[in-house]
């Protein structure tokens, strides 16, 4: 009977130590946000700058550890590009992925990842190139633009390209 006492209590105890710092920990908090911007890019078709215009809508949770520095943030994003290039426009479907940034106890970013669609897009003739996966954007430092996964799908960038040469 005592040895089954003392078990449970060390049970106890244990559980206590281990989950005490999570139920200390802020609770996560929630935002959205809505973002336009544009960028030039040599990265998807090398010959000549595509100028991409960014539409997204994203949905973020922020959590924090104990001290309510924010660790990491989960971002649900929608977002529509335009792509220019050579007097030709091309209009993107939305497309919608998921971004998780981990953040070092100074609150510097220390990781980005996405998965999910990474672009979609019909073309002249009717066909549609899409390209969705995960992307490790901390090992891709001077990309601006991705239309490539490093796992996952790849559309046909080359005829993404010839539609805008």
């Amino acid at each position: 009977m005592h040895r089954r006492l003392l078990l449970v209590a060390a049970t106890v105890a244990a559980l206590l130590a281990f989950s005490a710092p999570v139920a200390l920990a802020a609770p996560p908090t929630h935002s959205s946000f809505h973002a336009t911007w544009g960028l030039e890019t040599t990265d998807v078709c090398p010959s000549f700058n595509i100028s991409v215009s960014q539409d997204m809508t994203v949905a973020e949770t922020d959590f924090a550890d104990q001290s309510g520095a924010v660790i990491r943030s989960q971002l649900q994003v929608v977002e529509q590009d335009t792509f220019t290039a050579n007097g030709k426009t091309l209009v993107g479907d939305p497309v919608r992925y998921n971004v998780t940034l981990g953040f070092d106890s100074s609150g510097n970013q220390i990781s980005a990842v996405t998965m999910g669609g990474v672009f979609q897009v019909a073309l002249p003739d009717g066909t549609v190139v899409r390209s969705a996966g995960r992307i490790n954007v901390t090992s891709h430092p001077d990309m601006t633009f991705w239309a490539a996964p490093d796992t996952g799908h790849t559309g046909d960038i080359a005829a993404f390209c010839a539609a805008l040469s």
